[in-house]
């Protein structure tokens, strides 16, 4: 889901559509928040905390572009799927040698940062 930094009413939309989504899709839709034009930070009506919170309040991941200078973009579709290729195609065990312990591996696409943390466990 994406709302505008510099408007306010695109940001309320949120709960709505994420309504929405729960009334009409499947619970293990993956999601993420993003807060479109960044770039226009003498605009912005909708702080990066409150985005931030929004999307802990969501369990989601919270991701700021501008579609303009194509800030961050990759990036968003990037962790999207991630989280789409973990959920359809889970970690593996992968044995470690030492202690006989296994380990989940889990998809990380090449050119993305680590997965972000969330308030959620996956």
């Amino acid at each position: 889901m994406v709302y505008d930094v510099t408007n306010e009413k695109s940001f309320h939309n949120i709960s709505k559509w994420m309504r929405k989504i729960e009334e009409h899709a499947n619970e293990d839709v993956e999601k993420i928040l993003v807060a479109n034009k960044c770039d226009l930070e003498e605009k912005r009506k909708v702080t990066r905390e409150r985005g931030e919170m929004l999307a802990q309040n969501h369990c989601i991941r919270y991701v700021e572009t501008s579609a303009l200078s194509s800030s961050n973009i990759d990036h968003a579709f990037t962790l999207l799927t991630q989280d789409i290729l973990n959920k359809v195609c889970p970690p593996v065990q992968e044995e470690n040698m030492k202690n006989g312990k296994g380990k989940k591996k889990r998809v990380n696409l090449k050119g993305s940062n680590p997965p972000h943390k969330s308030c959620c466990s996956r």
